[in-house]
């Protein structure tokens, strides 16, 4: 959301006010994101009460709907490959600490890259 407010002025010295428009998405005038699509936007006026008075928020929305592609190719597909990756080490000859070593400490860094 986006919000908007004054906080010097309390509701009794300013009034916002939405105008009435219909916001248009054409072909030039269109919202991309890879990791969402976007399905519409919203608004609200409210007054919130403080205890230095009431003051007029003025809040807008933006209504967006997550891609499943974009999930599954960013954050599946990397932490399953860093698993299978993972599995290498119980094929290196025991004898073979150090190279062990480094691919368990590799997979680990790299799914805490992930996040």
């Amino acid at each position: 959301p986006l919000s908007f407010s004054s906080f010097s002025y309390d509701d009794s010295e300013m009034i916002y006010k939405w105008e009435n428009f219909k916001l248009e998405i054409n072909a030039k005038n269109t919202w991309k994101l890879l990791e969402f699509d976007f399905t519409g936007v919203n608004n609200k006026t409210e007054i919130i009460s403080t205890p230095f008075g009431d003051f007029m928020v003025m809040t807008f929305f933006f209504n967006v709907s997550r891609r499943f592609g974009f999930i599954v190719f960013q954050n599946y597909v990397p932490s399953s490959v860093t698993t299978m990756l993972s599995w290498v080490s119980f094929w290196i000859k025991i004898e073979a600490a150090a190279a062990r070593a480094s691919v368990g400490v590799s997979s680990v860094l790299t799914m805490a890259t992930l996040g």
